[in-house]
């Protein structure tokens, strides 16, 4: 009877399996380019997606009637006026045609990441069909450490990860430029009180004190004297946080 009562059961999953697979319809491929940048070097891409709903509107505020949605044979599918929210971050390289002396000077000099990228992040309301997007560093043109042959290195972000909770983005960057921030250690006497007094904590809490030494010179590894002239002087990276929300905007009843 057991032998029976499994056979049945595993009969009527696979009907189950058949139906469900005869009812699903993919609709055509659906390609947005998020970046837009054809002549840049877009890598380290990722995104997810939060778990809520908002309100459909196109990357430019436009609050939308409606998403569409299509089937493979090209027939409307469904309407949807709600949306949930897609987070993706990447880097991207500064266009070649403004940089070329520059890119050149990076090729001559080697390096296990040389470039000059910038991160970004973007985010989409409308199911990925437009996507608005925020440089996150800015630091591609910028430099914070000058090579031993005189040459200044490029402040280029190298990799970006992310992580999203509820509505919170929190963005880590990995970055040759390592000048600039706001870090604990440039707090003076008085703006360490005021902090203290408002976080609840010790002035002398470990939190407020550059007990890393994070407020040192930015260093570098000659690979060369290691046996790889082809890779050659390498500064070290710094990490950088970003962090931002998805906000309603009580007035217009939209989200950014």
């Amino acid at each position: 009877m057991k032998t029976k009562s499994f056979a049945v059961i595993a009969v009527l999953a696979v009907l189950a399996m058949v139906g469900s697979l005869a009812l699903a319809d993919d609709g055509a491929m659906f390609r947005r380019n998020i970046s837009k940048t054809p002549l840049g070097v877009t890598e380290k891409a990722a995104m997810t997606m939060m778990g809520f709903y908002v309100p459909a509107q196109s990357s430019d505020g436009t609050l939308l009637e409606g998403i569409e949605y299509y089937d493979a044979e090209g027939g409307l599918y469904d309407t949807r006026d709600l949306a949930k929210p897609l987070i993706a971050v990447y880097i991207d390289g500064l266009p070649e045609e403004e940089h070329e002396d520059e890119a050149a000077e990076m090729r001559a000099m080697g390096g296990a990441s040389f470039g000059a990228h910038n991160a970004f992040a973007a985010h989409s309301l409308d199911d990925g069909a437009s996507w608005k997007r925020v440089n996150l560093t800015n630091s591609a043109d910028l430099s914070s450490f000058t090579l031993a042959n005189g040459h200044d290195y490029a402040g280029d972000a190298h990799y970006v990860t992310f992580a999203v909770a509820g509505d919170r983005v929190m963005a880590a960057v990995l970055s040759k430029y390592c000048t600039g921030g706001e870090p604990n250690y440039t707090l003076d006497d008085t703006e360490r009180a005021e902090l203290a007094a408002y976080l609840g904590i010790a002035e002398d809490d470990l939190y407020l004190n550059d007990i890393f030494g994070v407020a040192g010179s930015q260093g570098s590894v000659d690979y060369t004297l290691q046996g790889f002239p082809e890779v050659g002087e390498i500064p070290y990276s710094c990490m950088w946080t970003v962090r931002g929300s998805l906000e309603l905007d009580e007035e217009t009843n939209l989200y950014d």
